[in-house]
């Protein structure tokens, strides 16, 4: 699917944000509100956890405290139902992945994990992205939607996951800087 001049538009103005934004805490947000611009999404969260201990997660969240502490405790409690994590850190597979990908949503549905910490959120589909595992320490990006309807309402959905499948790789295998010869 080629890009409009519109897309291109969008992109540039999220990296330029980016790019100018040097403050880590705001910077995971802009990247955030930068995701939700290119991908339309309820909500969206970067996932934090320590490889040796993957359901002892954090999460930051766009819109900001879109979750209180003790929704994000049950999210943690049940976190080990959600076939994410299990996926993504045993494989280190960096393309983007839906429930559906992994099960029936209904079956999904009927998971402690969404009857009583997504569902209560609104969350009844998702699509997770592996940023990559720096340090011992996984990155993701989930993107939270309400209905199904939304899924649909967007232009091209399968173009779409084509599109963050190749373009969003682990971050360990970004291209890195040329590092000066001492």
């Amino acid at each position: 699917m080629p890009l409009q001049a519109a897309d291109w538009e969008a992109i540039n103005c999220g990296l330029a944000q980016l790019y100018r934004e040097l403050d880590s805490e705001k910077h995971r947000r802009v990247m955030l509100q930068t995701i939700n611009d290119l991908v339309p999404a309820d909500s969206l969260a970067i996932n934090i956890a320590r490889v040796d201990q993957p359901y002892d997660m954090s999460a930051i969240t766009f819109p900001e405290n879109g979750a209180t502490p003790e929704q994000l405790a049950l999210l943690r409690k049940y976190a080990h139902q959600s076939p994410f994590a299990t996926c993504h850190l045993a494989t280190m597979d960096p393309n983007w992945k839906m429930v559906t990908d992994f099960m029936p949503v209904e079956a999904f549905h009927n998971t402690d994990l969404h009857r009583l910490a997504l569902g209560p959120l609104g969350i009844n589909h998702q699509m997770v992205g592996m940023l990559g595992v720096p340090g011992g320490t996984g990155y993701a990006i989930t993107i939270n939607r309400t209905a199904e309807a939304a899924i649909k309402s967007v232009p091209n959905a399968s173009q779409h996951v084509a599109w963050l499948q190749r373009c969003w790789h682990r971050v360990s295998q970004w291209p890195k800087p040329a590092r000066a010869a001492k």
